[in-house]
């Protein structure tokens, strides 16, 4: 089969730290494993790709930068496949980015929860840690932003607690929605233990500090501080199993 009928796949990231890069390696590995004939590379954001050639790291590259190298080589189109968690500012960016290839079909796969049948698919995976103990309290934790997408965490914890129940919540690092008195509201309703399950796709720095640090800023203090007893998952949503199969999902409907 020559270049022109192969279209390689691109996967982007954010980082390239020990739990990013487990976490890309489980996605890449379901990705290979449904297009075997195909190659996949990875291409990174613009501050990840200028720390590391800071550092030397010449093939930490940017995805437009992969797609002319396979344009080059005779490839038609390829697939630049988003691991962004919602489409938000840095997607927009990527799909500017992307644009400007030339001498190639770039085709733009979206976020990994852009659609009714993307949530159902999150709600399925995490069901077996929401249902564990339903006694206690789950309250998953995402980035916030400042980006009109910001809703999608209002429409993730409706959705949750059609399926789950009231003890569902959902709060953000940052930005918005304002989730500053969630920890008060848990405690005020009765709940002696909560489930703090990370929504970011890896276990990184905002896990570690801003969701299971032991400053007073952080989501497991405010809620010990309320008296609750804090169980947390320590991985991102990309270790999930199933995650891989709702990457592959979203190549399948970029092509």
């Amino acid at each position: 089969m020559t270049n022109q009928a192969i279209s390689p796949i691109i996967l982007t990231a954010f980082s390239t730290s020990a739990a990013a890069t487990a976490t890309s390696k489980k996605i890449e590995t379901a990705v290979r494993n449904h297009f075997p004939d195909r190659p996949v590379f990875w291409g990174y954001n613009k501050r990840t790709v200028t720390h590391a050639q800071n550092k030397g790291q010449e093939d930490i590259r940017l995805p437009l930068d992969i797609l002319h190298d396979v344009a080059a080589k005779g490839h038609k189109m390829a697939i630049v496949q988003s691991l962004h968690l919602l489409p938000g500012f840095e997607f927009h960016e990527l799909h500017h980015e992307v644009r400007q290839a030339t001498g190639i079909d770039c085709r733009l796969g979206l976020p990994l929860f852009s659609s009714p049948s993307d949530y159902q698919t999150l709600l399925d995976l995490l069901a077996p840690h929401i249902m564990k103990n339903q006694q206690q309290a789950v309250l998953l934790i995402g980035h916030g932003t400042r980006h009109p997408v910001w809703t999608a965490y209002l429409a993730l914890e409706n959705l949750l607690r059609q399926r789950f129940g009231e003890r569902v919540f959902v709060g953000v690092v940052e930005h918005y929605p304002e989730t500053d008195l969630l920890a008060e509201t848990i405690a005020d309703k009765g709940y002696e233990k909560v489930l703090l399950i990370p929504f970011f796709l890896s276990h990184g720095f905002h896990v570690e500090r801003d969701l299971l640090g032991d400053s007073e800023h952080s989501w497991k203090m405010k809620l010990e501080n309320h008296g609750l007893v804090v169980e947390a998952i320590h991985h991102g949503i990309g270790m999930l199993p199933g995650i891989g199969d709702l990457v592959v999902r979203h190549i399948e409907e970029a092509e």
